[in-house]
């Protein structure tokens, strides 16, 4: 890091990419945010939140914290106005502290290719002016736009037979899966002359999700204080969510005091959060006696629940049991009174399967139940009924 800091040029650190040094200093992700998130907590480095225009991937504001990201942004050059509520429009990165080395900042021009390597045609057209252009593009998710306008053309490729499109910028449309060999004819139906773009949606190279950092033990030690606006909510990927809950609390409280259920308490958050952080989870909140975590897979899951519930039972400190439930999909990733908090209908649903859980056992939505009974068909479950009408899938986790 030394020679980074001190010996590298301007352009390699004023926006430093995390993935771009896995390829050049040879350590894993994982490894890498966590020396840079200790180092930046101890002066050396600041992290940056990017907010990248969706349209040119330009870098339209750079912020020391995650609070000062705004819910609107605009990108000059694109003449586009965007709401901050997509997780892939935030690139992270850092940045040399001022107090070690000034470090120039870099501007480059939005229609410059050599720095816009996603953009693959780009020009102005005249008022009825017709071109036609030909591609061979690898599979990915290809856009064709006006700037400044909303209308646009997706479509997305795949190793098929190729596609003719025409389309004079008056309407929008999306395709799937439209062969790798595609046939632009372009007319400007516009009003006036036009600039016509067409561009990958792929993310940039190098690119670095804040779900890298949110979803980071070291993180939520070292920055728990950090936290987004109250206007900004970002939606997020699919996420493993997981919920621990004390079986019949109201019984132990009534059993043992307060004083002492919360000593217990407090010893089995010990053992649930030794056993998540070993997989590399992350608490997101605790709810009383609840935990609320997420995980990187359902294995991951299941074996923590068996490793937590085998650790309560055989602890002479801990006179209750557990219950688990667990369900995957999106949320979204908003600020609450403890920092960063998930939430949203699949939140809840993975709540509300707690209803069908008893003492170790643990609880899966049909979509997870679906999923693990086509990777491994020899776990016995029951199936339960909740929220009315829904079913849950439950499985003993001695």
């Amino acid at each position: 890091m030394g020679q980074l800091i001190y010996q590298a040029d301007d352009d390699e650190v004023y926006r430093i990419q995390l993935p771009k040094l896995v390829t050049t200093w040879g350590y894993d992700l994982d490894t890498l945010i966590d020396n840079f998130l200790i180092a930046s907590k101890a002066g050396f480095f600041e992290i940056c939140w990017d907010v990248l225009c969706p349209h040119c991937k330009g870098t339209r504001s750079r912020n020391n914290e995650l609070e000062a990201l705004l819910q609107i942004n605009h990108c000059t050059p694109c003449a586009l106005t965007f709401e901050l509520n997509d997780i892939d429009i935030i690139d992270v990165t850092f940045k040399i502290s001022p107090s070690l080395r000034e470090v120039q900042n870099i501007s480059y021009c939005a229609g410059e290719p050599f720095k816009k390597q996603h953009i693959l045609f780009q020009d102005e057209l005249e008022l009825g002016e017709k071109i036609k252009l030909e591609f061979e593009l690898p599979e990915s998710l290809y856009r064709l736009r006006i700037i400044g306008k909303k209308e646009n053309l997706i479509f997305s490729s795949s190793d098929s037979v190729g596609k003719e499109f025409e389309w004079d910028g008056l309407s929008s449309a999306t395709y799937d899966q439209v062969g790798n060999k595609i046939v632009l004819s372009i007319t400007n139906g516009d009003s006036t002359k036009s600039s016509y773009v067409f561009e990958s949606l792929s993310l940039p190279p190098y690119y670095l999700s804040p779900l890298h950092i949110f979803n980071n033990i070291k993180f939520r030690k070292l920055y728990k204080n950090e936290k987004l606006s109250d206007g900004v909510q970002l939606k997020l990927p699919d996420q493993i969510i997981l919920f621990t809950d004390v079986v019949d609390s109201t019984k132990f409280y009534a059993k043992v005091g307060d004083k002492e259920a919360y000593r217990q308490i407090n010893e089995h958050f010990k053992i649930i959060q030794k056993h998540i952080f070993a997989k590399k989870g992350i608490i997101i909140k605790t709810i009383g006696d609840c935990v609320m975590a997420t995980l990187r897979s359902l294995d991951d899951v299941i074996e923590i629940s068996r490793a937590i519930s085998q650790e309560i039972k055989e602890s002479s400190d801990i006179d209750f049991t557990l219950r688990y439930s667990v369900h995957q999909g999106q949320v979204i990733a908003v600020n609450f009174n403890t920092g960063i908090d998930y939430f949203g209908n699949n939140v809840n649903i993975s709540a509300k399967l707690q209803a069908i859980s008893n003492s170790n056992e643990l609880s899966l939505s049909s979509e997870l139940y679906q999923q693990l009974q086509s990777e491994n068909s020899s776990i016995q479950f029951e199936k339960r009924t909740y929220l009315g009408d829904r079913d849950g899938f439950v499985m003993s986790i001695n």
